[in-house]
Parts: C-alpha cells; sequence; structure tokens
C-alpha cells in the first residue's frame, strides 16, 4: 500500500482492548478535505484539519466538520501529535525558500513512529477513488466553492492563490 493511502486507510490500532483510528490532515485544499472523507468512509472515529492557512482552515472545517482545526507549523505539530507507533505521511512540499523542519528524533525513537514522504498515485489510486467518489461514500459535490464563468479566469486563478476557496471551477 502506497504511504499516502496508508496513511488515509491504515488498519486500526488496538489498546486496551479497543480499537482506535484516528486521523489528521494536514493541508486543507480539494485533496486534504477528500482524504479527510476517504479516512472517515474507512472507519476514522475522530478527524482532525491542520494547515498553515486560518482562513482556509476555517473554510474547510465548515464543509468536512472535523473533530477539530488547528494551524501552524503543520508538519512539526503532527510529530508531536502523532501517537505511539502512528504514521505521518507528508503530501505537499513545503516553500522552496524555507524547506526545513525541526524534527524531534528523540520522538521519532522513542514513540517509534514512521514520517513517509508521499506524491502522486497510481491508476489503481485514481479507479477506488473514482469508486468511492461514485458510489456516495465520499462526497464531493461541496467541495467546489466558487464556480466563474471563462471571462473571470483571472479572478479565479487569484481567488486560488489567495487561499479562499477549497476548489474553483471555471466554466464556459
Amino acid at each position: 500500500m502506497p504511504p499516502r493511502e496508508a496513511a488515509a486507510g491504515r488498519d486500526p490500532v488496538r489498546v486496551q482492548g479497543q480499537l482506535l483510528f484516528h486521523d489528521v490532515e494536514q493541508g486543507v485544499g480539494p485533496i486534504g478535505c477528500l482524504y479527510v472523507r476517504l479516512a472517515r468512509a474507512r472507519g476514522a472515529s475522530r478527524v482532525y484539519l491542520v494547515d498553515v492557512n486560518g482562513e482556509r482552515l476555517d473554510m474547510s472545517a465548515r464543509v468536512v466538520r472535523p473533530e477539530a482545526a488547528v494551524s501552524g507549523r503543520a508538519q512539526e505539530d503532527a510529530v508531536r501529535m502523532v501517537a505511539r507507533g502512528g504514521r505521518i505521511s507528508f503530501f505537499g512540499g513545503l516553500p522552496k525558500d524555507d524547506p526545513i523542519i525541526r524534527l524531534d528524533s528523540n520522538i521519532v525513537h522513542y514513540r517509534e513512529i514512521s514520517v513517509l514522504g508521499a506524491n502522486g498515485s497510481s491508476p489503481a489510486h485514481n479507479r477506488r477513488a473514482l469508486e468511492l467518489i461514485s458510489s456516495g461514500a465520499v462526497p464531493v459535490a461541496d467541495l467546489v466553492t466558487e464556480r466563474m464563468g471563462l471571462s473571470d479566469v483571472h479572478e479565479a486563478i487569484e481567488t486560488v492563490a489567495s487561499g479562499n476557496a477549497i476548489t474553483v471551477t471555471v466554466e464556459p
């Protein structure tokens, strides 16, 4: 199983006889929102959103209704938040002029966590995603928060760049 799918659809963990499955989604654009819904469809009992853009975080939280939504240094926070034996998947890069994070290696060592990078998807992943969407297990219609005409394409690009929408469609 690829790292990104493993992060969103990992097996639950058994702690003191109870199955626990929580997911923290870092980055709340359309893909992040889809992964929140995927985690729920696969049995996550709690889903948390983390992003550095507070306005976009609030907007996405209203749409996908996580248990908590926090902004800040998302990748560093994930290392502090992850449970013993947990996995973190970094899906999405940092700005080229500031790509370095502080990673507490004692947390990685003593909690026995895994930190993975993930990028892209395979045709099999896309096929499974379309099955989940078409069956209604993962709803998507409300993730399109702005619809603009072709004559407004420049405004659409500015809206996307500002992070003031989850998804913008440009329609003829």
